[in-house]
């Protein structure tokens, strides 16, 4: 037999803070992925002079560095996104 007062464990779901970062990162991650392989299905990283200047004629590095401003520059635009968003929803919510 089971004690009586035997306590539950209640697991919380994740904060606010949490999901918020999750809004903006996975979509821009996912986004950055599309725009990177599209990007580089058209040029060469080998044809781009800045790649000759700044990394050595290293593809690989061309590829990662594309990929992380993707994702910046995504991340960014999701960021806005949410925080318009955000506010219009306390309008409606006040308004109600």
């Amino acid at each position: 037999m089971q004690d009586a007062e035997e306590q539950v464990v209640i697991r919380e779901a994740p904060g606010f803070g949490c999901r918020c970062v999750m809004q903006i990162l996975w979509p821009s991650f996912l986004i950055a992925i599309v725009a990177n392989g599209i990007l580089f299905s058209l040029v060469d990283p080998q044809d781009v002079s800045l790649v000759h200047e700044y990394l050595a004629d290293d593809s690989m590095a061309a590829y990662t560095f594309g990929f992380i401003g993707f994702w910046i520059l995504f991340a960014a635009s999701s960021a806005l996104t949410l925080f318009l968003a955000q506010g219009r929803l306390r309008d409606m919510a006040a308004q109600a």
